[in-house]
């Protein structure tokens, strides 16, 4: 956004918001219906439409171990893959 082409709209958006958090009970009613009318969002779609769109490969279910766990674990997860 163009801090300078909308700045005195900004400002006033500011001046609204500043006020209805002053009115608890008004804010949270805002809140709800802000968070009830957002839309569905998966991070693990957006990271697999991106895979496929823009890197054109296919997701995978091999895990990383975490750090406490054996290397080997991968390698076990890899075979356990290649199985199927």
């Amino acid at each position: 956004f163009k801090v300078f082409a909308d700045f005195d709209d900004y400002v006033k958006s500011q001046e609204k918001v500043s006020k209805l958090y002053q009115q608890p009970k008004e804010w949270t009613k805002m809140v709800i219906k802000n968070i009830a009318s957002s839309g569905k969002f998966s991070s693990d779609r957006t990271i697999t439409d991106y895979a496929k769109e823009v890197w054109g490969v296919e997701p995978t279910d091999l895990k990383i171990p975490a750090p406490n766990e054996p290397r080997e674990a991968i390698v076990e997860t890899a075979k356990a893959l290649k199985k199927k």
